[in-house]
């Protein structure tokens, strides 16, 4: 209770005071506000307006058609704020709307100044997601609403051709790139196919491919070479044979091969083991060859034809010596050329079968070194394939590295080709506008809720500090109180202030111009607060109307 009572008693002084030095209040208080109006309606006005971007997805996912664009949104939109405020962009920017024409201006600011003001004057701001920027605002300031918000719809529409422009440029640029590099290799390609196929050209029969055929070959080849040299071994003993036959029978017409023939041995006797070797011959060939072999058939025919001769010279031999016997006559060994008749069909026969050997023998020895270069020309083909493989390698692992490079680029050209049609009908990332700028109506400079409260904290704050501070200067008695805590004497009784009639009358007067000053104060406030909620220009104009 004692707290309470020792509070209410300050708080009544306080207002009190107040009261007494309600002047102090009143006059700051209209002061701040008449200077707000003064502020409001003098100060130079900045209007703001904006539009709103969003950033419309791909109608078809990059699943389908992947991208060809090499920037994200972030970037995209960084590049293209670079390019809207180039000193170029800018430039063209002042002269179609004539900014900063105002007669205030002329001769007092350079291209530069104007350049950096509207860049500075420029604004975007991104609004972003987790899933990356939705959307973003395109701001500009300036004293005339009408060309604020013709520049923001201007910025807004630059900004959407660019970024148009900026897509496209980087998918077609992309696809001629591509284009380009696929003609490049396309032409490498047929370089490298036209040195494999001259690779090949010159390197027929020795390529790796034909390998197998060259060894089934170089094998048969083998095989007809073992054959024509068994031949030659064969027409060789043959004809060895037949020479020696020749030889023993003394009709060899070669003189290599005439052997001497004993003169004492009768013709018969001669005859007779002529035959004998000529069986023993055949024994020896049909050991080797069959009855159908042409030695075998002709050796038999030789053997043949000879006993059916020695059988026609023993029948006259024997009718001669029927017929003579009286008269014997020794006759020597009959001479080679006094048998002519008995002979000579076998010596013709078996000169006939030399020559035909010899002939024979020689067709095998051509044949034989025929097969000999073949099986050569065949063995350095197959000793050239794997170096001549290994350089087929090279040229088509080379080919392949190249084949596989064209592919993948082809396969980008062709994603390449999709997305330029894409881009073409408008069905890729891009930008829309949603709110295009509108004419504002309410300045953002000055800012009317700041100013207001500024001028009522100075006002209020003004008036009541001053009295305050009259009041904490004053070491004067002011309540009854005082006397018994400053004097430490107890407070007996207190005497009213007495009023006269003059001070009553001065008093009246001062209720009449406080009442005054109060509506006053009321009204400078209404006003101040109208231009915050409504705007200075629009309260301006309604006053107008009624002035």
């Amino acid at each position: 209770m004692d707290e309470k009572s020792n509070i209410l008693p300050k708080i009544d002084y306080y207002v009190k005071l107040v009261l007494k030095k309600r002047w102090l209040m009143i006059i700051p208080f209209c002061l701040a506000m008449s200077a707000g109006i003064y502020l409001s309606i003098k100060l130079p006005k900045v209007y703001k307006a904006d539009t709103l971007i969003i950033v419309e997805p791909k109608s078809v996912p990059d699943k389908f058609v992947p991208s060809l664009q090499m920037q994200d949104t972030q970037e995209q939109i960084s590049t293209i704020e670079q390019q809207i405020k180039s000193r170029s962009n800018i430039e063209r920017l002042i002269e179609k709307f004539k900014l900063f024409s105002g007669p205030e201006y002329k001769g007092h600011m350079f291209i530069e100044d104007k350049i950096a003001i509207v860049i500075k004057r420029i604004m975007l701001k991104v609004n972003r997601s987790r899933g990356g920027i939705e959307s973003f605002r395109i701001e500009y300031e300036d004293k005339e609403p009408e060309k604020v918000r013709d520049v923001v719809n201007w910025l807004a529409t630059t900004f959407i051709d660019e970024s148009v422009k900026l897509r496209e440029l980087q998918v077609f640029e992309t696809n001629k790139f591509l284009a380009e590099e696929l003609a490049v290799l396309e032409g490498r390609l047929k370089e490298i196919e036209s040195a494999i196929k001259k690779y090949r050209q010159q390197h027929y029969g020795e390529l790796p491919e034909e390998l197998a055929s060259n060894l089934a070959a170089l094998e048969r080849l083998q095989t007809q070479l073992t054959e024509k040299q068994q031949n030659i071994r064969d027409a060789k003993n043959r004809l060895t044979l037949v020479e020696n036959q020749i030889a023993m029978s003394g009709f060899n017409t070669e003189p290599s091969l005439i052997l001497p023939l004993e003169e004492s041995k009768p013709a018969g006797d001669s005859s007779v083991s002529e035959i004998d070797r000529m069986k023993d011959t055949l024994k020896q060939l049909k050991i080797k060859y069959t009855d159908r072999h042409p030695d075998v058939i002709r050796l038999t025919a030789m053997i043949e034809r000879v006993e059916e001769n020695l059988t026609e010279i023993s029948e006259e031999h024997t009718e001669s010596n029927t017929g003579d016997s009286d008269i014997p006559e020794k006759k020597d060994t009959p001479s080679l050329d006094e048998n002519t008749d008995t002979i000579s069909p076998f010596h013709f026969e078996l000169t006939l079968q030399s020559d035909r050997i010899k002939a024979e023998l020689m067709k095998y020895v051509e044949e034989n070194n025929k097969i000999q270069e073949q099986i050569q020309k065949y063995e350095k083909r197959i000793e050239m394939t794997p170096i001549v493989e290994q350089g087929l390698i090279d040229l088509n692992r080379n080919y392949t590295n190249l084949q596989r490079t064209y592919n993948n680029l082809l396969d980008k050209k062709l994603e390449s080709d999709i997305s330029v049609n894409m881009e073409k009908k408008q069905k890729g990332e891009k930008f829309r506008v949603v709110d295009r700028a509108r004419l504002p109506q309410k300045p953002v400079s000055p800012d009317m809720k700041i100013l207001f409260a500024i001028c009522l904290a100075a006002g209020l704050g003004l008036g009541g500090g001053i009295i305050f501070l009259s009041d904490f200067v004053d070491n004067t008695l002011k309540i009854p109180e005082d006397v018994s805590s400053k004097l430490h004497v107890p407070l007996l009784a207190a005497i009213p202030e007495i009023q006269k009639k003059k001070d009553l009358v001065f008093h009246r007067m001062n209720q009449v111009f406080t009442a005054f000053s109060l509506i006053l104060a009321f009204a400078l406030f209404s006003v101040f607060g109208l231009f915050v909620l409504k705007g200075v220009d629009r309260v301006l104009e309604v006053a107008k109307r009624f002035v």
